[in-house]
Formats: structure tokens, C-alpha cells, sequence
């Protein structure tokens, strides 16, 4: 903590974007491994996205991630994100359409998908964006979220909020057919914190850096032996839902003509 009492992020959630070749596929995999959080978002996200067609909106897309999930006859994808994500999140993306973090700039019932990950914990005013989203699809059209739940607090300061499958519920009911899964579990958690922990006494002070180093034969082997064991449990399908790593949420937009504040 500095002086002016900001918390200081010592380990900033690595990039997401997915590079092409052996070498970026390899990449992946191994960050797959290791990332409890992407993993669970990605293999929820590959059970839904091949499946869609039409036009997809990616709202706070990033360097657009997970848009290789999407079928490959999917040609009009849009992503949009604040004019400032490079300077916030150090996201790059020379595709995406800027906007103010609430009004969409597209016209009403314009898109047949949309994608949403790890974006509401960033929006203050998230009922004015969920309305936004609701007004530019159009009906029947399907909406895929997550949220963390059991995250650090990230690219802070702008990280504000964590949702409960309740919260989520209330903030998309006019929405049909909501749905909401629980990401991981308990172990999960346990292993992804773990990991994080690694990361930042590694990045830490130069004597944390010297224990880590000499306790790293030690510590390697138990966060190595968490991450099987969450993997496993996802594999099996065990643990407990009420504390995982996030959630995911699927809905459709309902034949109201407007989501109400």
C-alpha cells in the first residue's frame, strides 16, 4: 500500500490474446494448465460459442480472447470496449469499437449473440449497461456472461464489484431463460490461489524473492500437487459449487421491449 493508502498490484492478470502457430498453441495450453480461472472460462465458453451464428457483439472484448471459439462461418463479429483500455487494462485490439463504458453505438435489436466475460466487476453503473446490451439484441438472441467470484482485486482501481447467482438473477430479470453456472469449486480456488501467490513472491521484495527461491522445491510441489487435484475435481465433476473460482450465465432476450431501470 503507498502512502496515499492505493493498494499496489504486484502480479496484473497476464494477457489473454491467442497467438497463431505451434508455439502460441503450446503457449495456450500451458497457460490453460496452470490458470484455473481462463480454463474454466474458456471450456464453459467452447460448450456455447461454436454453436452460434449471425452477428456477435463482444462487450468489453479486450484483445478479443475467445473469439477463435466462435464457428468459423461466424464473419460479422464486432468487439467494443473503452477508448481507454489500453491505458487501464493494457489491452490492445485495433478492431474493437470504442465506446463510454455505458451507451452502445449501435442501433436497436442489431445483434444475434452476445459475449460478456469478466467485464461486469468493472462497470459502476451496471444496470445502465445490462439495459444497453438488452437494447441492441435482438429477440431470441442469446447472451453468455461470467463474473469472477473468488478473484484478487484486479487492475485496480478499477475493479468494483462481485456478483452472487442472486445479484445476477435480479440484475437480469427481464432477460428469459437465465441460467447460471458455478466456474470450479473450492479446490479450484485453493490451487488458483496458490499459484498466485508464487507469482507475487517472485515479484515481490528481493528477500521475498530469496525465500521463494529457496523454498521453491517445496512450494512447487504443493502448488503442483493443488492444480492436479482441481483438476481432477473438474474432471470428476466434485466439490463445492457455492465457493468457486466464478460463474457463468446464459439467457435470451425476452419479449419485453425494453429492460426497465
Amino acid at each position: 500500500m503507498t502512502e496515499s493508502g492505493v493498494v499496489q498490484e504486484r502480479v496484473r492478470p497476464f494477457s489473454n490474446t491467442v497467438t497463431g502457430g505451434w508455439k502460441g498453441r503450446l503457449a495456450r495450453v500451458v497457460r490453460l494448465l496452470g490458470d484455473l480461472q481462463l480454463l474454466t472460462i474458456e471450456r464453459d465458453l467452447r460448450a456455447v460459442m461454436p454453436s452460434w451464428r449471425g452477428d456477435v457483439l463482444d462487450v468489453g472484448c479486450g484483445s478479443s480472447p475467445f473469439k477463435h471459439l466462435l464457428n468459423p462461418d461466424v464473419t460479422n463479429y464486432t468487439g467494443v470496449d473503452i477508448a481507454d483500455a489500453d491505458g487501464k487494462f493494457s489491452y490492445k485490439n485495433s478492431f474493437s469499437v470504442p465506446f463510454d463504458g455505458v451507451s452502445l453505438p449501435f442501433e436497436d435489436n442489431s445483434f444475434d449473440c452476445i459475449l460478456c466475460t469478466e467485464v461486469l466487476e468493472h462497470v459502476y453503473e451496471v444496470r445502465s449497461l445490462v439495459g444497453e446490451i438488452y437494447r441492441v439484441m435482438r429477440p431470441g438472441a442469446s447472451i453468455l456472461i461470467t463474473v469472477p467470484w473468488s478473484a484478487r482485486w484486479h487492475y485496480i482501481p478499477f475493479d468494483y464489484f462481485r456478483y452472487t447467482p442472486s445479484a445476477l438473477n435480479l440484475i437480469l430479470k427481464d432477460f428469459a431463460d437465465i441460467q447460471v453456472f458455478a466456474r470450479g469449486n473450492e479446490l479450484c480456488v485453493l490451487a488458483n490461489k496458490a499459484v498466485v501467490l508464487q507469482l507475487s513472491m517472485l515479484r515481490g521484495s528481493w528477500y521475498l524473492v530469496a525465500a521463494t527461491a529457496l523454498l521453491l522445491p517445496i512450494t512447487a510441489v504443493v502448488c503442483g500437487v493443488l492444480v492436479v487435484g482441481a483438476h481432477l475435481s473438474l474432471f470428476l465433476g466434485r466439490g463445492n459449487s457455492a465457493d468457486p473460482l466464478g460463474f457463468t450465465v446464459i439467457a435470451k432476450k425476452a419479449n419485453e421491449p425494453e429492460l426497465s431501470n
